[in-house]
């Protein structure tokens, strides 16, 4: 018997000793992965993915500046029910909703947005051959994802968000960071030099041998560029490198963007 409380005690002691090794691993996994720098990193990478996801879209269906709507004479406006934030969209199944009730279907809103349940999410077009019933509205509000807070699944703009947080904290007097702030003004720069060849307008999918088309607002380089920007030049204005460093930023979205783009650029500067 004193044989194996020997052995007992020895086990929990060695069960102690790995636990606390874990403890550690564990503290330092989570005090790497707090780091301003790699949270940056991460919010880059996952900006980066959803901007190819996107460009993906707009080589697949192209970007119209004017709408084609006159033949269709009825509109239908459909609320969205909900409260929150449009978290994810489901454009295929949209489209298939088009194609099927042989109408236009415009989405009014873009990902990340804040609606009411009252706020008209859809705009439905009708000739007198569609057939647009309770159940397509249904189906058609089922495309789309509403929930009480932004995400990152879709919504490229939600990490330039979380990084435009960390670098507003980083110049806050309390903490009194300008190297971070600067660090994440750079790779803001570096995230909208990848939009700045976008163009302002729509995406339209549509099928020419079918009838039935899809419609969603194009990103805004103009918007992107204001609301990345606008609270760092309020709060950073009076340090002398947050300026600088924004105006560097301002170069590399430069150095990619088309003509209007630059235009709107120079403007903001």
């Amino acid at each position: 018997l004193s044989e194996m409380m020997v052995v007992s005690a020895t086990i929990g002691v060695i069960y102690a000793i790995i636990c606390l090794l874990y403890f550690a691993v564990f503290v330092h996994h989570v005090g790497n992965y707090i780091q301003a720098s790699n949270l940056i990193e991460r919010l880059n990478e996952s900006s980066f993915l959803k901007v190819k996801e996107y460009k993906n879209m707009v080589n697949k269906w192209g970007i119209t500046r004017e709408l084609d709507i006159d033949n269709y004479g009825l509109v239908l406006k459909v609320p969205s029910g909900e409260n929150g934030y449009i978290q994810l969209i489901d454009y295929e199944g949209i489209y298939k909703v088009a194609k099927e009730t042989k109408s236009i279907i415009i989405l009014e809103k873009v990902i990340g947005q804040f609606i009411t349940d009252e706020t008209d999410i859809f705009s439905v077009y009708m000739k007198n051959n569609s057939k647009f019933e309770e159940e397509n509205i249904e189906h058609l509000l089922s495309r789309i994802t509403i929930g009480s807070e932004k995400t990152d699944i879709q919504d490229f703009n939600f990490s330039i968000q979380k990084i435009v947080e960390i670098a507003l904290r980083a110049i806050s007097p309390g903490i009194n960071d300008p190297n971070t702030a600067n660090h994440c003004i750079l790779m803001l720069g570096v995230i909208l030099g990848k939009i700045s060849d976008f163009e302002k307008g729509y995406l339209i999918f549509k099928d020419d041998e079918k009838e039935g088309i899809a419609i969603f607002e194009a990103i805004d380089f103009n918007k992107e560029l204001y609301f990345t920007f606008y609270q760092m030049i309020y709060y950073g204005k009076g340090d002398i490198s947050v300026v600088l460093s924004i105006l560097k930023s301002l170069r590399f979205i430069m150095e990619k963007a088309t003509k209007e783009n630059r235009v709107i650029t120079l403007n903001f500067v």
